[in-house]
């Protein structure tokens, strides 16, 4: 798909009295769902004189929580990765945006005083240019609903969403929501395939999950490939729910949604 270009500023960046590097965001969160990759340029509008800056990008699982900044070169005249000149600084290097389970990423840049200079704060004027290479992509959601587990140690699974056709499925990462959990349930994202929609095969586990114990939201190790389900014509995405080591012979509940980002 053609790369879709997101324009940011004239905008101030700052320093804090320090040779290391202080995040400043330029834009708001994009979701993760369709952006495979990003490509930067920064242009120093102005600076106080001993101003650097570089782009660097955030993740978020939430859009109000981030990780920490992580830097990206440009080419500058100088060779540094910093521009500290007025003028632009190109990336030549796609960053890969697809290596983790984040939800969101945002961009801006970093700002630091010179090295031997470290005493004032210092200010820039930028503009970010961010590429991002898309794909094709959706988000199917489900829930919330009360989700059983068998009076035994055997998994159950409920379904969440209807019949997805697998043959706009390259791709999947899911993400659970766990609301409330009666004491001995654990859970996690699953699904199922068919080749009719009507009838469905065991469920499995969605790679990449993992059991939860805990309320709040378990995301999944990123997108994969559900290989088991590409010779069926459909998939249904779910929660698997089983009994924990205290209560293995009760039924408990959880409620329970899902979010599923699939790629084409």
């Amino acid at each position: 798909m053609k790369p879709r270009v997101v324009l940011s500023g004239p905008k101030t960046a700052v320093s804090n009295h320090s040779t290391t590097d202080h995040f400043t965001p330029l834009t708001d969160a994009f979701d993760t769902t369709d952006v495979e990759a990003c490509l930067f340029a920064l242009e120093l509008i102005s600076h106080t004189t001993y101003a650097e800056v570089r782009p660097a990008y955030q993740f978020s699982d939430d859009g109000v929580t981030w990780t920490t900044h992580t830097p990206v070169g440009v080419n500058t005249n100088s060779g540094s990765a910093y521009v500290t000149a007025d003028g632009w600084g190109f990336g030549d290097t796609w960053i890969d945006l697809t290596t983790g389970s984040r939800l969101f990423v945002r961009f801006g840049v970093m700002c630091r005083n010179k090295a031997g200079h470290a005493s004032n704060n210092e200010v820039a004027s930028v503009q970010l240019r961010v590429q991002l290479r898309t794909v094709a992509a959706r988000t199917i959601s489900g829930g919330p609903q009360v989700v059983p587990t068998k009076p035994n140690a055997s998994a159950n699974f409920t379904p969440l969403t209807g019949a997805v056709p697998m043959s706009g499925v390259s791709s999947v990462r899911g993400t659970l929501w766990r609301d409330f959990g009666t004491e001995f349930v654990k859970a996690r994202v699953a699904y199922q395939v068919s080749d009719d929609g009507v009838t469905w095969d065991d469920q499995l586990e969605l790679p990449g999950s993992a059991y939860t114990a805990s309320d709040g939201y378990a995301y999944s190790a990123g997108f994969t490939s559900i290989a088991a389900a590409q010779d069926n014509q459909f998939v249904r995405f779910g929660v698997l729910a089983t009994n924990s080591s205290g209560s293995p012979s009760s039924v408990e509940f959880v409620t329970a949604s899902v979010r599923i980002d699939v790629r084409s």
